[in-house]
């Protein structure tokens, strides 16, 4: 005879609420949020109605997005001085709850998030002129070096094409509840929670600003929460350093902080992602100027890395076949990797486009972050205990190891317009976010 009946369920778990300790955050966007749903639309889709990244439809902002957020500005901070990788996997399980050796664990933290009726609107990042390069739009235009990963594929020949739309917030609030049920862990998540307002941010691209977050109001929310990186600073500092190396960490020294004056935070965050364009590419510092007669905007890169790809694959156009740097060396992927190197005279003999990225991993999240604060001032903030490899390869149509960084006998090879890219007023090896941090600041 079959047994029809139905295998039982998980037992039923009934909670002691009594104890538990809710913290209300009333939050805004101080930028627009790159992305935010649960899914990516295929960008190649001609006329594609709708943005590339929707929200998702129902909660604008998503209780899970916030948790990932949080888990990781935990472990900037508290998790960052625990010490062993194990102690900190096991700690944050016991929080923020996880999957480790196929054993789930359920956190201490319950989050919430109360969007009420309100949801953002789309703002296209891009548009199509004429040719089959996309330009930026009006509202695109100061921030389009942080959007470029956005930028839509096929002219559907709409001036602002939707697939590449962001979303504008505006004057939105919304309310972060967390429910925590052992109070011994509060302070600890409190601090990621300032973490989060501070220098964090929501979907895709915050390093870059974007989904910068903020208090929604100085009045009416609990004390202890702030937005302020100066109250930050301060608690790091009662922290201690930081231990492990490889975990991302929050740290108090003041070079890992840089700041610029500015009125409001959609101006400043335009400057800042202005800095780092003209650090990398500008006229007279990241580049030289064009040469007499060239219908180029820009000369050659004073980085190492052009010159070192053609040498290695012994590619080179007419005019880029004498090497301005005698060495070869990839520092930028310092910055963040993939780094994708395209040459705009393949026709004449330049390589064809590469990628560098770290061993095996293909990808390397940039430690430096660059957003508005909710006073208004433009900020630089470096992780620290995140470095990327030394040895890394080179990606084309055959693969080759290369090395990060130039010796010091390589940099003294090097012109003083040169060097500033790569080395620190006062130090004497190579350090370029340490060179972007300085110069931020100027």
């Amino acid at each position: 005879m079959t047994d029809t009946r139905r295998p039982a369920g998980p037992a039923r778990v009934q909670l002691d609420t009594s104890h538990i300790t809710r913290i209300e955050v009333p939050f805004r966007f101080l930028t627009y949020v790159f992305g935010g749903g649960v899914e990516h639309l295929n960008e190649q889709t001609e006329g594609q109605p709708e943005p590339s990244r929707p929200h998702d439809p129902v909660t604008p902002v998503r209780a899970t997005g916030i948790r990932g957020q949080l888990r990781f500005w935990w472990r900037a901070t508290t998790g960052a001085r625990c010490a062993s990788l194990k102690e900190m996997r096991d700690r944050e399980a016991k929080i923020w709850g996880g999957i480790w050796d196929n054993e789930p664990t359920v956190g201490v933290v319950g989050i919430t998030v109360d969007t009420g009726a309100q949801r953002p609107t789309a703002v296209p990042m891009f548009g199509w002129g004429r040719g089959n390069f996309p330009q930026t739009t009006r509202e695109g235009d100061d921030i389009s070096y942080g959007a470029f990963p956005m930028r839509p594929k096929g002219n559907n020949g709409r001036e602002a094409d939707p697939r590449s739309s962001v979303w504008d917030h505006g004057e939105n609030t919304y309310t972060l509840a967390l429910d925590i049920l052992d109070s011994s862990y509060e302070d600890e998540i409190l601090l990621a929670l300032n973490a989060w307002l501070s220098v964090g941010g929501y979907g895709g691209r915050t390093t870059r600003g974007f989904g910068a977050v903020a208090l929604a109001s100085s009045d009416g929310h609990d004390t202890r929460l702030s937005d302020a990186p100066d109250t930050l600073q301060a608690a790091l500092r009662a922290l201690g350093p930081a231990r492990l190396q490889g975990v991302p960490a929050l740290v108090a020294d003041p070079s890992a902080w840089a700041f610029r004056n500015g009125s409001n935070p959609r101006g400043a965050w335009g400057q800042c992602l202005s800095k780092l364009q003209e650090f990398r590419q500008g006229l007279n510092l990241g580049r030289n100027t064009p040469a007499a007669g060239s219908r180029s905007p820009a000369g050659r890169s004073r980085w190492p890395e052009p010159d070192a790809i053609r040498d290695i694959t012994g590619d080179a156009s007419r005019e880029h076949r004498d090497r301005q740097i005698s060495f070869n060396a990839f520092p930028r992927g310092d910055f963040g990797m993939p780094i994708i190197f395209q040459f705009k005279d393949k026709s004449a003999g330049d390589p064809a486009q590469h990628s560098l990225q770290p061993p095996r991993k293909g990808r390397f999240p940039s430690p430096l972050i660059l957003r508005p604060t909710a006073q208004g001032k433009g900020m630089a903030v470096r992780l620290a205990k995140s470095v990327a490899p030394e040895e890394l390869e080179l990606v084309g149509h055959r693969t080759h190891p290369v090395r990060k960084s130039p010796s010091r006998r390589d940099l003294s090879t090097l012109g003083p317009h040169q060097t500033r890219l790569l080395v620190p007023q006062g130090a004497q090896d190579a350090d370029p976010i340490a060179a972007f941090m300085q110069f931020f600041g100027q």
